[in-house]
C-alpha cells in the first residue's frame, strides 16, 4: 500500500500496517544538508519515509508592521489593526480570493507532486492572522473597548479564508492542514467564554467550506476549549506540544473519533541525541499506533535548529516498524 493510501486511513482514524510519518513544514536548510544522499527521482520525502507533500501555503495576509532581527531575518513587530478605522487596510491588502492568479504556484506544485504521497495546502481559518493583525495587546484592550470590532475583524479574515477552502477543495488536493495558534504552553489566549462568543463562530465559517479531510494546527494547551474546538469537524489534531498536552490522553479519551498527529519534541529534535529521539519515537509508536487514528509528526514542524543526525535518527525508527 503506497504512502498516500496509509495516510488517508490513519487521517480517518483507521489502523495501518505500518506507522505513517507526515509534516506541516521541513526546512529548506535541512534539506539542502541531505541533497547529495537524495536518490535520482525521488523526493526528500520518499526518501525518508514522510508520506506527504506539502504543495505550499495560502492564508490570509497579516495587517502588520514588519521589521529586521539581528541576524537580518523578517520579523514581524506589531500588528496594525487598532480600530474601526483600520478596517479600511483589510480591503487593500486582502487578494481576491476567486482570482486564477492567486492559486497558479498551488496547481504547478500539484502537477509534479509525487503521485504516492499525499498532497496538502496549509492553510489558515482566520484566528492565527487575524491575532497577527491585531497583536496579543490590542486583541486583549479591544476585547473590553470594543468586542464587536474584535468579532468584525475575525469575520473578515473567516470569509476570505471559507472562499479560499472552497476553491483548493477542487483542486486535487488530499488534506488541508489548517494552522492558527490560539494557545500559550499554559491555557488558550483568551477565556472559554471570549472563544465560544468571539472566536469559535468566525472559526466555524472559516471550516466550513472545507470539503476534504483536514487537519487542525495549534500549539499550546488547548484542554480548556477543546471540545468546543473539535465541534468545528476536522479530522485530527497536531501537534500535542511536550508540557502543555498529552497526546496519549487524548487519544484515550477520542479513540478513533479524532487522529492525533506528533508529538516527537523539536526542542529533543535540536539539542537531543540520536538514542534520545529514537527511544521517544518508538515510545509515541507503541503506544498510540495499534490504537488507529496516530500520524508520526514532529512537535511543530522540523525547522532549520533540527540536528541533522536525530532528523535520520526519527526516520530510522520509523521505518524499523
Amino acid at each position: 500500500m503506497v504512502n498516500r493510501e496509509n495516510l488517508l486511513i490513519a487521517l480517518l482514524g483507521g489502523r495501518t500496517e505500518n506507522p505513517v510519518w507526515a509534516e506541516m513544514n521541513i526546512s529548506e536548510g535541512l534539506k539542502r544538508h541531505f541533497a547529495g544522499e537524495i536518490p535520482s527521482g525521488l523526493t526528500f520525502e520518499e526518501h525518508f519515509g514522510i508520506s506527504n507533500y506539502v504543495c505550499g501555503a495560502i492564508c490570509p495576509p497579516g495587517i502588520v508592521e514588519l521589521g529586521t532581527t539581528a541576524g537580518g531575518k523578517t520579523t514581524v513587530k506589531k500588528g496594525r489593526l487598532f480600530t474601526r478605522a483600520d478596517l479600511k487596510r483589510i480591503a487593500e491588502n486582502f487578494p481576491n480570493p476567486n482570482t486564477k492568479a492567486l492559486y497558479d504556484a498551488l496547481n504547478g506544485k500539484l502537477r509534479n507532486a509525487p503521485k504516492n504521497l499525499a498532497k496538502c495546502v496549509i492553510t489558515d481559518l482566520c484566528a492565527g492572522s487575524a491575532l497577527v493583525s491585531m497583536g496579543v495587546d490590542g486583541f486583549s484592550y479591544a476585547l473590553t473597548d470594543d468586542r464587536e470590532f474584535v468579532k468584525e475583524v475575525f469575520l473578515r479574515y473567516a470569509e476570505w479564508s471559507a472562499k479560499v477552502h472552497k476553491n483548493l477543495c477542487v483542486m486535487g488536493f488530499d488534506f488541508i492542514w489548517s494552522g492558527g495558534d490560539i494557545a500559550f504552553g499554559s491555557a488558550p489566549f483568551f477565556s472559554p467564554e471570549v472563544f465560544r462568543e468571539v472566536i469559535l463562530p468566525a472559526m466555524r465559517i472559516g471550516a466550513s467550506t472545507i470539503s476534504l479531510p483536514w487537519v487542525y494546527h495549534s500549539d499550546g494547551n488547548l484542554s480548556p476549549i477543546l471540545k468546543e474546538l473539535l465541534s468545528l469537524g476536522m479530522n485530527a489534531l497536531h501537534p500535542f506540544e511536550p508540557g502543555a498536552m498529552d497526546i496519549r490522553a487524548v487519544k484515550k479519551r477520542y479513540g478513533n473519533k479524532l487522529c492525533v498527529i506528533g508529538n516527537v519534541s523539536v526542542d529533543l529534535l535540536a539539542r537531543g541525541t540520536p538514542e534520545e529521539i529514537e527511544l521517544e519515537t518508538a515510545g509515541l509508536i507503541r503506544d498510540l499506533h495499534p490504537c488507529g487514528g496516530y500520524i508520526v509528526s514532529s512537535s511543530n514542524t522540523i525547522t532549520d535548529f533540527v540536528e541533522p543526525c536525530n532528523f535520520r535518527a526519527m526516520s530510522n525508527c520509523v521505518k524499523s516498524f
